[in-house]
């Protein structure tokens, strides 16, 4: 069971180290700050967006958030 357990835990983190270095994470500092600004823009858009459905929904449905 411990050794499943240490298996998935060590998929996961290996997942997730080779993601990062895909994306230029652990490369040069310029591709790292062009992921960072792809990831504050993403999350901006998602925050806006949200936003925006609660705006329409306390003006269109009457709903209270």
């Amino acid at each position: 069971m411990n050794l499943i357990r240490f298996g998935i835990k060590s998929s996961i983190v290996g997942g997730i180290v080779y993601y990062t270095y895909k994306e230029g994470l652990w490369s040069k500092s310029e591709e790292t700050a062009a992921l960072y600004k792809k990831i504050k823009h993403k999350k901006l858009l998602h925050m806006f967006k949200k936003m925006y459905l609660k705006k329409l929904q306390k003006r269109y449905l009457n709903y209270q958030v």
